[in-house]
């Protein structure tokens, strides 16, 4: 079990990192390529896609192989995909090591997706899943100033061969740990297959505790991404100045382990639907608060308390969905709705908010977010009537 954990810290660390680092080269890469814009886009979508598409497949791929075979397969994609920047010289050549990247990450979202609802115990869940959401963050941390200044001083080509070499040595190091471990891993995958049982992927419909978890999860990631992508917009609205940018980004995510690590232990408190309800109140409160302000410093403030309640809400969301598939024995399933879900949201929300600043104004846009905010608190009250 140790090893499996450690495992999972790893590979959240990774993914999280290496997903913020690959965009991050964008503009090196556009710039030596020399794309256009709407080239640059497709690259998002391409990897966007794959998640959702191989979503379902992966599920098949985890009850067949387990968990840690898949890990291992996301971290050697992961490898082969910064292996396959450096030799990338056109746009078709870069679609397709994105296509790399978004299968090696495509792996990995259903996977992790039922780590968090079955690996912890439910007395610690909050907790142990901050943590691991936490260790995340601090990848993109890292990432975000190593890519940079890497990309800067030995040029991206080089950077994303040194990364995939890297990637490849501890794919190898972890293989051979997990070799020593293989008897224990074959008797837990064993373990796993014994627990299957006939659950289609309908079948959660009529399991009022999942469905309204995943509903919850789903509308709350909509909520969450189209303001990662339009809160730079709003600061720059504002007056703030486009150096800063950069600056409140790298704020902006240690606020985000603050709040993992903080939020994760009081979900074990006072209860995973509980905590969802009072951030998602006071998302929309501070969401509705920051349209009005002037101040630079207040606006900040105001923005910097938002980066912390929108990651707030992850352990919560994690947790519920775990409470919901205690007794299930076929979780896999679940995990990949969830993350087709997930996906359908990312893709969706931002539209509609990106429809509304573009017709609007990005004021009226963040009212609609303001109220979008509050979608996931009506599945919340059920759930929680549900739990009691």
């Amino acid at each position: 079990m140790k090893f499996k954990l450690l495992l999972a810290y790893i590979s959240e660390f990774i993914r999280d990192g290496y997903y913020l680092a690959v965009f991050l080269l964008l503009p090196f890469i556009q710039k030596d390529i020399h794309l256009n814009l709407f080239q640059v886009g497709t690259f998002q979508t391409v990897v966007n896609l794959f998640v959702i598409i191989i979503a379902l497949p992966t599920v098949t791929l985890l009850i067949k192989y387990g968990e840690i075979k898949l890990l291992f397969v996301s971290l050697l994609l992961y490898a082969l995909g910064f292996l396959g920047f450096y030799f990338s010289h056109s746009y078709i050549n870069l679609l397709l090591v994105f296509s790399i990247m978004g299968i090696g990450f495509a792996f990995y979202t259903p996977t992790s997706s039922h780590i968090r609802s079955t690996w912890f115990d439910k007395n610690t869940r909050g907790r142990d899943l901050g943590n691991l959401m936490a260790i995340g963050d601090i990848g993109k941390v890292l990432f975000s100033i190593f890519i940079g200044i890497l990309a800067v001083v030995i040029g991206w080509r080089v950077s994303s061969f040194y990364i995939g070499v890297a990637t490849g040595i501890l794919f190898i190091l972890l293989y051979f740990v997990y070799i020593k471990n293989e008897k224990k891993e074959r008797n837990s995958i064993k373990s796993s297959e014994e627990k299957i049982e006939q659950f289609s992927y309908f079948h959660f419909l009529k399991q009022k505790k999942i469905f309204y978890a995943l509903l919850c999860g789903n509308l709350d990631e909509g909520v969450n991404t189209p303001f990662y992508a339009f809160l730079p917009f709003l600061l720059l609205s504002k007056g703030v100045s486009i150096t800063f940018i950069g600056e409140f980004t790298a704020i902006y995510y240690v606020g985000n382990i603050i709040s993992r690590l903080i939020f994760g232990r009081l979900v074990d408190k006072i209860g995973d639907a509980k905590i969802l309800i009072y951030l998602e109140i006071s998302m929309a409160i501070f969401t509705f608060l920051i349209t009005f302000l002037n101040s630079i410093f207040l606006i900040c403030l105001c923005a910097l308390i938002l980066g912390i309640i929108t990651e707030g809400t992850d352990p919560a969301t994690s947790s519920m969905l775990a409470q919901a598939l205690e007794n299930i024995k076929n979780p896999h399933k679940v995990s990949g709705i969830r993350s087709i879900g997930n996906g359908l949201s990312r893709a969706i929300f931002p539209f509609i908010l990106g429809l509304i600043a573009t017709k609007a104004g990005i004021i009226y846009g963040f009212y609609v977010l303001a109220f979008m905010s509050l979608l996931p608190i009506i599945p919340a009250y059920i759930f929680l009537k549900e739990q009691n």
